[in-house]
């Protein structure tokens, strides 16, 4: 439940475990954050829509690069972002000009790229669609 108006800031804490599945107590990551929301920032959940785009992201968790694969319905471009939890944009959106069908792309992930959890999007016209990446 959100906090009352007026109550102030909103703290989110997250502890992320990355274990490599070896059995043993060494080689596993723990890496912890926090998200900091201003009470008046207009930072608010959007309202959930369907995948517009039937969209697979793999492998995920990542190491330097994915595959995507998606269906669009036109020949238009669309526009590839990757983004932090915060919102901001991480490396440079690449617009593709794709024809109707599914297509698969290979991507490089944006260089500078910490170990943690990212967004990426797909945008045509006016259809989204937004994936969880896990970087390791």
């Amino acid at each position: 439940m959100a906090p009352a108006a007026g109550t102030g800031s909103v703290t989110f804490y997250g502890a992320f475990n990355f274990t490599n599945g070896n059995g043993q107590a060494n080689g596993d990551i723990v890496r912890t954050n926090t998200l900091v929301i201003p009470e008046a920032s207009g930072v608010g959940i959007a309202e959930v829509q369907n995948d517009a785009f039937n969209t697979t992201v793999f492998p995920n968790p990542a190491d330097e690069n994915i595959n995507v694969r998606f269906t669009v319905a036109e020949s238009s471009p669309v526009t590839l972002t990757f983004t932090d939890l915060k919102g901001s944009i991480v490396g440079t959106p690449t617009d593709y000009v794709v024809v109707p069908g599914t297509q698969e792309i290979a991507l490089v992930l944006p260089s500078g790229m910490q170990t943690g959890v990212y967004r990426w999007s797909i945008e045509q016209s006016v259809a989204r669609s937004v994936k969880s990446v896990f970087k390791k």
